[in-house]
């Protein structure tokens, strides 16, 4: 088995995929809010070339795409064929924007380098986060930037909403929450898997969000 072939990716592509058609499109607004605040801190600039891991239904892409503007290039990428095609329908009108299927374990190379690589609530998704980490590294230029969002500690309000959706979960080994893993279980866990992987100058900012559940 490959490292492409992984069960874990596989059953994340396939209910990502089946999500597809209303994922980030009913309910609370989360991604976008904190999608944007997470492409400012990569600090881009018109003409910059930026990398989208996991792109989904484009969140990040559609912010990084206004930072960096036509005389820059925005790629996307993403296991999931149902995010891919609709989000790449979603961004025809602009010619500096590209999505297609890819691994962010894997990410594509571009000559030079990319400027800066955008992660949105997708490192915990990975086998092997700092091995994704570093490779991930490997195709900035120098002094490029990464940034990455995950999730805190959950709020014990959380514990509410759990309850009622679980048992419409489909069967996984994955824990009910990514800050239960070791790389992700604190702000300093993060910071050392970046460090790991050879980033330097990493810093966090904890951004809260209120969602509201009918």
């Amino acid at each position: 088995m490959s490292d492409h072939d992984h069960p874990q990716k596989a059953h994340f592509s396939g209910l990502f995929h089946r999500a597809s058609d209303t994922y980030d499109t009913v309910g609370v607004d989360f991604f976008a809010p904190l999608a944007a605040a997470l492409v400012a801190r990569a600090d881009l600039a018109p003409g910059d070339r930026v990398l989208d891991l996991g792109t989904g239904r484009g969140a990040a892409l559609h912010a990084a795409a206004e930072a960096v503007g036509p005389s820059g290039e925005v790629h996307g990428v993403d296991l999931a064929p149902g995010m891919v095609a609709r989000t790449s329908a979603d961004v025809a009108d602009l010619p500096h924007v590209s999505v297609t299927l890819g691994d962010a374990d894997h990410p594509p190379a571009r000559d030079g380098g990319w400027d800066a690589a955008v992660a949105a609530f997708v490192l915990f998704f990975l086998p092997d986060p700092v091995g994704g980490a570093t490779r991930i590294r490997g195709v900035l230029r120098p002094g490029g930037r990464f940034v990455l969002s995950t999730f805190d500690a959950p709020d014990l309000r959380w514990k509410v909403v759990e309850a009622a959706v679980s048992p419409f979960w489909p069967p996984t080994d994955e824990p009910a929450h990514p800050a239960t893993k070791s790389h992700f279980s604190s702000t300093a866990a993060v910071e050392e898997l970046l460090a790991e992987a050879g980033f330097v100058e990493v810093s966090t900012e904890l951004v809260e969000h209120v969602n509201v559940y009918r």
